[in-house]
């Protein structure tokens, strides 16, 4: 039991592709709500089966054309209510999966007022708002497996297809002998950390601290936490050689050796880093430009 909650748990936090373009976004709805069209036309749920064949098409535009509204609304909600939340690098499946129950309890709720207004159900108890429902989520089921299964394995592909050309086009770089030290200072401009730039991984922001991740002098990754801005940071590293690959993240460009894809984006590995760089959706192909050019 343990075991298969451990792996659902696991499943639920995989990333997952959030889609930010609106014509995007319409056309998938619209996807959404001719599929819906195709199952009320053929299938005829929710008592369709007395309606004449011009009753049956207008209920089922009415209910294809609601799917498609409330998946463009509720994907402009999100964006407006919380407009400084990044969804391209935080969005995993069980954020998606919330935001399609959330989708299908609206659609249900415009499904049962068309059926109410058409005269097919008379909404006066819990059992036939309930039935409602049910059947919408079965409906919406077959859309939802279809258009989420081929956008995790389209994305996934298209990632680590590339991921793999962007690692081949990585050279090892040779180090400079006797380079100067960068000098890291906090946030009152006190010198707190000296280190070779060619020695430094990564810098990750943490608030109003950053974690300075390098390798020490036998190579062996160490963190620093220093209590400055990593902006602040950034303008004392060597600019052609630190790159923003992420809102909380600068990555030493000479110590990138693979980058891996996932179904959200890419990752980078850092010679002699315990953890990967992830790549913010949004500076991915400036990033890529910069690593073929490595």
């Amino acid at each position: 039991m343990s075991i298969g909650w451990a792996q659902l748990k696991q499943y639920l936090s995989r990333p997952h592709y959030w889609e930010d373009r609106p014509w995007a976004i319409f056309r998938q709805a619209l996807g959404f709500g001719a599929i819906t069209f195709a199952v009320l036309w053929f299938f005829e749920p929710f008592g369709f089966y007395q309606l004449s064949s011009a009753a049956l098409l207008m209920v089922s535009l009415e209910i294809s054309a609601s799917v498609t509204f409330f998946i463009c609304l509720n994907w402009w909600l999100l964006s407006r209510l919380f407009p400084n939340f990044e969804p391209a690098d935080h969005w995993m499946v069980k954020h998606e999966l919330i935001l399609t129950l959330c989708t299908i309890l609206l659609i249900a709720i415009a499904v049962g007022g068309i059926l109410h207004v058409q005269d097919i159900i008379v909404l006066g108890s819990l059992s036939q708002a309930v039935k409602v429902l049910l059947n919408t989520a079965l409906i919406a089921l077959i859309p939802i497996l279809i258009f989420v299964a081929r956008d995790q394995n389209r994305l996934l592909k298209r990632h680590l297809k590339q991921a793999e050309q962007y690692t081949r086009q990585l050279q090892q770089p040779a180090a400079t002998p006797g380079e100067a030290l960068v000098s890291l200072p906090d946030e009152n401009g006190k010198p707190v950390l000296q280190l070779p730039a060619e020695r430094i991984l990564f810098l990750q922001a943490a608030g109003n601290y950053a974690e300075v991740h390098f390798l020490d002098e036998t190579r062996q990754p160490r963190r620093e936490l220093l209590r400055n801005r990593l902006k602040a940071l950034s303008e004392v590293l060597p600019e052609d050689q630190f790159i923003q690959c992420h809102r909380s993240y600068l990555a030493n460009r000479q110590l990138i050796r693979q980058v891996k894809g996932n179904a959200r984006n890419y990752e980078l590995v850092l010679e002699g880093a315990n953890q990967t760089v992830p790549v913010a959706r949004s500076k991915a192909a400036s990033v890529m430009a910069i690593i073929g050019k490595t």
